[in-house]
């Protein structure tokens, strides 16, 4: 009787062990950063200390790649229980760099690294807001982000198939902003994130006395009065240049492509600058090699545009005084000139398949 006790309580606590696991690979299913996680894990495997071990032996049968992900991050994080943060960061670490847009990934390690440098300010988010997300647009060919996607990869909606309206203030928006807001930053990427990086940002304290932002942050508001600030635009990857850092490959808009960046541009780009006090052109390409972003330089004119201003990003190949008179829209009106560079600035105008300067 005693053996069967004890064989019938071992099957319980395996049971219970699995259990746990499928709970935790549940929630981490959305691929999202979950501090919150872990935050209960390392008590857990403390009570239940089998779970390092069937997380291993599971391992080695789980055939889905972002499956196995999860578990490596469960496994190795659980080292925190019997040797500490650092251990499991030195477990972890080198996954990071095979992973490194992985939110999830880097999340879990930046935990770990705060753990390790509970002084540092850039690993203390709570009551800190980016703002980015209740007044930034990035739009890109297929999808919109509310910061750079690099650093905040989830869309928020394609703008060829919705209103803006139904993106800016859409679920998966207000779910950004929710995060800033609850300091759990789980959309981002917390290590590639510059401003997180270098903790670039207003208390709720200091916002919630901001005549602008006061209510907004008194209520936890995700719904924004007015559309975006500031639009980036990122969808057309026209350029005359092919820079290594970018690309392998010159690459130019086909006709037809062209023709449904022209629908965007008509029907959602310019409805959404009618309020907008910036507009980005561009991250994703040179805007004087792109006919539909010349075109749409050129009607962005200060009589119907008064307020707005422009960044522009450009190799600076094409940005000639013959250039520059040609487009009266951007004279007295541009913020930021933003040039991109190359390693050598011999190999800027030779050697990429681009045109030169004053050509």
């Amino acid at each position: 009787m005693a053996i069967d006790s004890t064989r019938t309580a071992a099957i319980a606590d395996d049971q219970a062990t699995e259990h746990l696991i499928d709970l935790m690979l549940n929630v981490m299913s959305d691929g999202l950063d979950h501090p919150e996680l872990w935050i209960l894990l390392p008590p857990l495997v403390t009570e239940n200390p089998l779970i390092p071990a069937a997380l291993y032996a599971r391992l080695a049968n789980e055939p889905r790649s972002q499956v196995r992900v999860m578990m490596k991050l469960l496994f190795g994080f659980s080292l925190i229980a019997t040797d500490g943060p650092s251990a499991a960061l030195e477990t972890l670490m080198p996954f990071s760099a095979l992973h490194s847009m992985n939110i999830q990934v880097q999340g879990t390690i930046f935990y770990l690294e705060g753990l390790l440098d509970p002084k540092n300010p850039k690993f203390q988010l709570a009551g800190k807001v980016c703002l980015k997300p209740f007044i930034e647009l990035d739009v890109l060919d297929g999808s919109t982000h509310l910061c750079c996607a690099s650093w905040l990869p989830i869309s928020a909606g394609n703008l060829s198939l919705n209103d803006w309206q139904d993106i800016w203030n859409g679920d998966v928006a207000q779910a950004v902003r929710a995060s800033m807001t609850d300091g759990s930053y789980r959309f981002c990427n917390k290590r590639t994130c510059p401003t997180i990086q270098t903790s670039q940002f207003l208390t709720i304290n200091e916002l919630e006395i901001d005549p602008r932002w006061g209510e907004i942050m008194k209520t936890r508001e995700t719904v924004m009065p007015r559309g975006p600030e500031l639009l980036n635009l990122a969808y057309d990857r026209t350029c005359n240049l092919s820079c290594p850092s970018c690309r392998t490959t010159r690459y130019a808009a086909d006709d037809t492509t062209r023709a449904r960046l022209d629908v965007l541009q008509e029907e959602k780009i310019l409805p959404l600058l009618d309020n907008a006090k910036t507009v980005f052109v561009t991250g994703s390409g040179d805007p004087f090699a792109s006919k539909n972003f010349r075109r749409l330089m050129e009607q962005l004119n200060a009589e119907k545009y008064p307020d707005l201003k422009f960044i522009i990003m450009t190799n600076g190949m094409l940005l000639t005084p013959k250039q520059w008179a040609a487009f009266p829209s951007l004279h007295n009106r541009v913020e930021s000139l933003r040039i991109s560079w190359t390693q050598r600035p011999d190999r800027h105008t030779s050697g990429f398949g681009g045109a030169r300067a004053g050509q």
